[in-house]
């Protein structure tokens, strides 16, 4: 069976909340044979906000000036008010700021959840996972059954690539809120990173149950398929997600996959050229379509698109050596990978 690359969008951040993908190419899960795809999945859905629907964002002078409010007086020596600013902070992307806001607040009262769990959520917007674990924890002693907190908990753990913790810490989440469709989409997620895809494939089916017109949820859903090799299944689900979304270039990427593998060359070669229409940038496409061409005979254009493919991403070239199409594309004496002005054939 010919390997195909499936690009993957990994978690987002925190505070980034309807944003754009960070994608992943899983190139070392390929290079080991641990895949056989470089799959696109949709991110992680990030952890509810501990400062409430933030409708508005303060003006970063109206934090400052909260020093000066509550009458006059300077908030030293409330644990609320080192609350409140350390949340203000967070709303003007002053994390850092935040941290030392929560920290004394802390110090003033060391067994408030709300600054435990606050902090945990301003060091996840530094990058520092491992503070936040432990913070969130702290939170955890104090309020054991906070649902949100057990989802944070997860989100760091996932951040950090402790994916069998996230799975326990998403699993308790589950168990508190039921219905909560994010946390058993985001358990099927790393069900999946764990090679886990059955249960992968209940989580997401759960997450259905709650709510069905999430394009990632059925993206995701027909990767964990695609991986029991349920190829028609798999290709139900990405049908549905891009119904939902047509834009959603991801899944048209996936559905070029499956109609490969189950032989229709043609539509393959019209999804791939889709998804490579809506995200041109996107090196793993590339590859894909010239795969797909080159086993169509259709060899200038495969070159066209791998040349590109290796322009936008040079170190591609040692992930991709491998794939039974592409190799003798690589040693086509036409490939030539410093080259400034690409190859006019309409991909």
């Amino acid at each position: 069976m010919n390997r195909r690359l499936w690009c993957e969008a990994r978690p987002v951040s925190p505070g980034c909340k309807g944003g754009g993908l960070s994608r992943r190419d899983d190139r070392e899960g390929l290079q080991s044979g641990r895949s056989q795809r470089i799959r696109s999945l949709g991110p992680l859905k990030v952890p509810p906000s501990s400062t409430g629907d933030r409708p508005a964002r303060p003006d970063p002078r109206a934090v400052d000036a909260f020093l000066f409010l509550e009458e006059g007086t300077l908030p030293s020596d409330t644990f609320e008010a080192w609350t409140k600013l350390g949340i203000l902070q967070s709303q003007v992307s002053r994390p850092q700021e935040a941290i030392q806001c929560f920290h004394r607040a802390i110090e003033i009262r060391p067994d408030l959840f709300e600054s435990w769990y606050n902090l945990g959520n301003a060091l996840v917007e530094t990058g520092d996972f491992q503070a936040s674990v432990s913070a969130y924890g702290q939170a955890l002693r104090i309020c054991p059954d906070a649902h949100r907190v057990w989802y944070s908990l997860a989100f760091a753990h996932a951040c950090r690539g402790d994916l069998v913790e996230a799975a326990e810490c998403y699993g308790r989440a589950a168990v508190l809120v039921p219905d909560d469709y994010e946390v058993w989409y985001n358990l099927g997620n790393v069900f999946l990173d764990l090679g886990r895809a059955e249960e992968s494939v209940r989580a997401y089916r759960k997450s259905l149950e709650h709510r069905r017109d999430d394009h990632e949820v059925w993206n995701n859903l027909g990767n964990a398929l695609a991986q029991q090799r349920r190829q028609g299944e798999a290709l139900a689900c990405y049908q549905q997600a891009l119904l939902l979304h047509p834009k959603y270039d991801p899944s048209w990427n996936n559905l070029g996959n499956v109609l490969e593998e189950t032989g229709d060359l043609e539509a393959a070669c019209r999804a791939y050229r889709h998804a490579v229409s809506l995200a041109p940038q996107n090196p793993t496409y590339l590859v894909n379509l010239a795969s797909v061409l080159a086993r169509c005979e259709q060899e200038d254009q495969a070159l066209d698109c791998l040349a590109q493919a290796l322009r936008l991403a040079p170190d591609l070239r040692h992930v991709i050596h491998g794939l039974p199409d592409i190799e003798p594309l690589l040693k086509h004496p036409k490939l030539t990978l410093d080259s400034s002005e690409p190859r006019r054939h309409e991909l």
